[in-house]
């Protein structure tokens, strides 16, 4: 049996208002007070760009993977739509290196939060 663990926004939206919610206890912030620019000083991410990010590199791993099986597999989903639009999402691409996909995850947070 194949089990989806992707979130529809909905939930993805709701778990992210826990996200926030936990900054928001930490630091004494009020629920209608935003966390987005203490996340970015943190130089942490919000959990959509935190589950964009783990997709991402879970998929670069298991692309490069020394298993033959695992390889195969993750280069038929590579070449499909929703890896296609993770990639365009955050303007990445899998080739490029662990550290280089983390940084670009992050500035295009910096540009999602609108912080100059």
């Amino acid at each position: 049996m194949l089990l989806d663990y992707n979130l529809n926004k909905s939930e993805l939206s709701e778990l992210n208002m826990w996200w926030n919610s936990a900054y928001r206890k930490i630091f004494g912030y009020n629920k209608w007070e935003s966390v987005k620019e203490l996340i970015f000083l943190l130089e942490r991410l919000d959990l959509h760009h935190l589950v964009n990010l783990r997709r991402l590199l879970f998929i670069k791993r298991a692309a490069f993977s020394s298993n033959m099986v695992v390889k195969i597999i993750t280069s038929q989903f590579v070449l499909g739509p929703e890896a296609k639009t993770l990639q365009d999402l955050c303007a990445t691409n899998l080739s490029w290196s662990a550290s280089r996909l983390k940084t670009t995850v992050k500035l295009s947070l910096k540009i999602f939060f609108h912080i100059n």
